[in-house]
């Protein structure tokens, strides 16, 4: 018997045949956590980034909606002082159409820009995804009071 040499693996494979077949759990492989935690935080980026969009149109919708006509009894206005500024310059459909081209801006530079590292990414979109949700929210709220229908045409 040779003593110098590794003791016998008692019948497990070796360590070349482990390396050379998938890993049941990715954990266990080096690099697997790294590649898993990346495609996470991809798919979380894009994620917050559609969210983003989506409620930003729904923001906008709902904005109109309250804001385009006065209604009796109502005083309603923009509770964000940059958009209601850019309503006064631009009006209500200029100013929110320059809003949705800075939000599609804002959003396409965050996602290709290299200066911030993914994670920042992520937070900085989650953050304006729940302010977005709950200016709609707000909106919605204020349509429900208001009586308004969401679908003026269908009303």
């Amino acid at each position: 018997i040779d003593r110098s040499s590794p003791p016998s693996s008692f019948g497990f494979p070796s360590d070349e045949a482990r390396r050379a077949r998938p890993l049941l759990f990715p954990e266990s492989n080096p690099a697997g956590p790294a590649r898993a935690n990346r495609v996470r935080s991809e798919t979380m980026l894009r994620f917050f980034a559609i969210t983003t969009i989506l409620l930003t149109c729904a923001d906008h919708w709902t904005t109109w909606l309250c804001l385009k006509d006065p209604v009796d009894g109502w005083n309603v206005s923009e509770a964000n002082p940059v958009a209601d500024g850019l309503f006064h310059l631009a009006g209500l459909s200029g100013g929110l159409m320059i809003d949705s081209l800075v939000t599609l801006g804002a959003v396409a530079f965050v996602l290709t820009t290299s200066v911030f590292d993914r994670s920042i990414k992520v937070g900085l979109l989650a953050v304006i995804t729940c302010a977005t949700g709950y200016a709609v929210a707000n909106n919605v709220d204020a349509i429900q009071r208001m009586g308004l229908s969401p679908w003026p045409g269908l009303a």
